[in-house]
């Protein structure tokens, strides 16, 4: 949230200096140029999901869990796959050529792996099926930003599974 008043400066503004200006150029893809960025759209959808998983204080054991799963896998799953489809992805999906097979796969795996601990192993699985459901949706044919729609799809799947979280961490 610190950043959308640097984001709104670098939109109507884009010669100016602004904080964090190189970084953020940098990371942008082509057709990002006149849009947020990702980040401000994964931190709108982090936080209605985390109002939507834990609304109140009694259910927390299970829903403190499941929300640090959907930020785990929001930011983790969605760096993953970009770096590797940068990297690896040559076979790119027929619907959505800025995505690759490769990509979806390694989001995937790792939204599993950071889900496993945090919910168990069934809303793990649970998990990585809403990343590659949304990866593959967004940007094509839907057209709203995958970073919005992680955290609610995952928010929406655990909202439904509540009573599956069983934390492998001890202590929750």
């Amino acid at each position: 949230f610190a950043l959308l008043p640097v984001e709104l400066i670098r939109l109507r503004t884009p010669d100016a200096p602004f904080p964090f200006k190189r970084t953020i150029l940098s990371r942008l893809r082509a057709r990002e140029a006149g849009l947020l960025g990702g980040h401000i759209h994964m931190s709108v959808g982090l936080a209605t999901a985390w109002l939507v998983v834990a609304p109140d204080p009694a259910g927390w054991s299970r829903s403190v869990p499941a929300c640090l799963a959907i930020l785990a896998t929001t930011v983790f799953a969605d760096s993953a796959s970009a770096l590797a489809g940068k990297r690896w992805g040559r076979r790119k999906w027929s619907h959505n050529p800025d995505k690759s097979w490769i990509g979806s796969a390694a989001g995937t795996l790792v939204a599993f792996a950071v889900c496993l601990p945090l919910v168990g192993a069934p809303l793990a699985v649970v998990g990585a099926a809403v990343f590659l459901l949304v990866d593959l949706l967004a940007p094509v044919p839907l057209a709203v930003s995958d970073n919005l729609l992680n955290p609610l799809g995952l928010a929406a799947a655990f909202v439904a599974g509540r009573d599956l979280v069983q934390p492998l961490i001890p202590g929750f």
